[in-house]
C-alpha cells in the first residue's frame, strides 16, 4: 500500500503588499515609440470632423440670414 506523502507549500509567493509600489519588470508593459501612423490619422480625422462642424454651423448661419431677409421683406411692403 502506499503511503500518501503531505507537503505543506508556502503562500509567500502569492503575497502582495499594498503599501510597496510595484515596478514592471525588464519588458515593458507597453510599446515604447509611438505609432506617428496611427497619430496622424487621429488628427487627420479631427480636422475633417471640425471642417464638416464649421461647414454646417455656416451654413445654418446662412439660412437663418436668407430667412430673416424674406420675412423683412415680406412685412416691409
Amino acid at each position: 500500500m502506499a503511503k500518501a506523502e503531505i507537503r505543506a507549500y508556502s503562500s509567500a509567493w502569492l503575497e502582495r503588499f499594498p503599501d510597496k509600489e510595484e515596478v514592471d519588470g525588464s519588458s515593458p508593459s507597453r510599446p515604447t515609440h509611438v505609432d506617428r501612423k496611427e497619430t496622424s490619422m487621429k488628427k487627420l480625422l479631427s480636422l475633417a470632423l471640425l471642417a464638416v462642424a464649421g461647414y454646417v454651423i455656416f451654413q445654418q448661419v446662412e439660412a437663418n440670414k436668407a430667412e430673416q431677409d424674406l420675412w423683412t421683406q415680406a412685412t416691409s411692403e
